[in-house]
């Protein structure tokens, strides 16, 4: 092969190829192994610098190379086998080659390391500010000036607790009874202890379950509260705005006899005689009760009837003010 040659493939000019040749033959291998006694090596010139990075930048297939990226151990193979380097050379070249490959992912893993602390830090820094995820009101601070807080601390403890307060939800546990007539949209007024004002709230939504101890359900109001005078955790009275049936009658609840014949009032005919009739309860209302069925309007009860009354027995009407309690 001639200086042309081997300059092309090592990509140096046909020069150095005849000076390398010339102090091989004149001091033998040790000219490829040049000994540097005293200062430092001597550095790349410009010129050599920029032959390097062209170099670096072109494509090792294009030159007639065996492989198509710059690898040093590929690179060692190849001189070893071209018979331009020895296969001690080789070996060494490929295990320097191998030990700066280990550093250069050692020290990408460091700056990957470093950059997640960088980036954890950037964190921290940022709830020197805490800021609100809504508008409200801060209903609890639990923290002064001077406390210290520890980052990443466990304890569980809230800074400040912020409620939004423009529009109110109010939970009811309602009985059974009543849950037929509850579906979302009905309307509802809140009465405050302590307040002459009421609030008007509305159902949006039920829980769908009983409780086992109670045989309640869940109802959740929801309430506009614009001024901020319904407060968070506060006790209400809720009064359901419940359509009634025109064919439910309601008698008061003192007029109901309980006996081991069923649920039944005492009723006057036309001949002021007792009539035991039994009755269907509907909605317990407190000191009135629905009938579903047993009675009609025109209907004559007795009201606080003795449980030993019996039907036949003749009773006097006293006058306007007895005590004879109509079916409504």
């Amino acid at each position: 092969m001639d200086a042309a040659a081997i300059a092309k493939v090592a990509f140096t000019s046909e020069d150095r190829v005849r000076d390398v040749i010339r102090n091989f033959n004149a001091d033998g291998f040790g000219s490829l192994y040049p000994e540097y006694k005293g200062g430092r090596p001597p550095k790349f010139s410009l010129p050599q610098r920029r032959e390097i990075k062209k170099i670096a930048n072109s494509n090792p297939a294009g030159d007639g190379l065996p492989f198509s990226a710059w690898s040093l151990p590929e690179l060692a193979e190849f001189l070893v086998a071209q018979g331009w380097s020895t296969l001690e050379q080789g070996d060494t070249d490929r295990l320097t080659a191998a030990s700066r490959n280990a550093a250069l992912a050692i020290a990408k893993a460091n700056v990957t390391a470093q950059a997640a602390a960088v980036n954890r830090l950037q964190q921290l820094s940022g709830f020197e500010e805490i800021k609100a995820p809504f508008d409200g009101v801060v209903t609890a601070r639990n923290v002064n000036v001077g406390d210290l807080l520890n980052a990443g601390g466990t304890t569980g403890r809230a800074l400040y607790q912020v409620a939004d307060i423009h529009r109110m939800r109010i939970f009811v546990n309602v009985p059974q009874a009543f849950l037929g007539e509850l579906k979302p949209g009905v309307k509802a007024t809140l009465h405050l202890p302590g307040q002459q004002e009421t609030f008007e709230a509305e159902l949006s939504s039920t829980s769908n379950a009983l409780e086992e101890t109670s045989r309640t359900a869940l109802i959740e109001l929801q309430a506009n509260n614009p001024d901020g005078k319904l407060w968070p955790g506060a006790f209400t009275e809720v009064q359901f705005h419940i359509p009634s049936n025109p064919n439910t009658l309601r008698i008061v609840s003192t007029a109901l006899i309980f006996g081991t014949n069923g649920m039944r009032v005492a009723a006057v005919d036309a001949n002021n005689k007792v009539v035991l009739k039994s009755v269907r309860l509907g909605r317990d209302l407190g000191n009135h009760v629905e009938i579903q069925s047993g009675l009609s309007l025109t209907d004559r009860l007795i009201d606080n009837p003795q449980e030993s009354i019996e039907a036949g027995t003749i009773v006097r009407i006293a006058g306007p003010d007895a005590k004879v309690a109509a079916a409504e």
